[in-house]
């Protein structure tokens, strides 16, 4: 897609706020619907469950100071379960993003759009937008990434609500 742009590597270079967007904010709130800042000030804290996913994510917070103290405090006895788990985060490979998380998430944000600018659309006339969308690209009558039931889509769509600033009920 990129590479015709970028023929000496044929990868889209990312400033550091891109690699920022597309490595680290993305995933934290499409996997754990949590920001990177509240999962980093849990880490730091000690928390488990945020130093596993962060750790998933980017390995390089084991630079962290009060991180790697955590880490090292689970480590005190390697045969636990907490710094098996640990271990088993830093080995593993970050959890890849679905096409259909990313516009799932797209369409809570034009849903939410919709209703701040006092024009609200429902949940069907948001998943018809990607479905005309498919229509013109010539890919199909629906979406083939949201090829789910309207009830399904709602959920979907009502679970990454909460990041655009909404409740997650809704008109529908």
């Amino acid at each position: 897609m990129f590479s015709e742009n970028y023929p000496e590597t044929g990868e889209f270079p990312l400033s550091n706020e891109g690699f920022f967007t597309f490595r680290i904010f993305l995933p934290c709130w499409l996997h754990y619907f949590e920001t990177p800042t509240g999962l980093y000030r849990k880490a730091r804290l000690g928390n488990l469950d945020a130093l596993d996913k962060l750790l998933r994510i980017d390995k390089r917070v084991i630079g962290d100071t009060k991180i790697s103290r955590h880490i090292a405090q689970y480590g005190a006895n390697p045969a636990s379960p907490e710094f098996k788990r640990l271990i088993k985060a830093l080995e593993g490979a970050p959890r890849k993003l679905s096409v259909t998380k990313v516009k799932t998430f797209l369409a809570a944000f034009l849903y939410g759009l919709s209703k701040h600018l006092g024009s609200p659309l429902t949940y069907p006339q948001v998943q018809d937008l990607f479905d005309q969308s498919a229509q013109k690209r010539g890919i199909g009558l629906t979406d083939p990434d949201l090829e789910m039931s309207p009830q399904s889509f709602e959920k979907a769509v009502r679970r990454n609500l909460l990041f655009w600033g909404l409740h997650r009920t809704g008109q529908k």
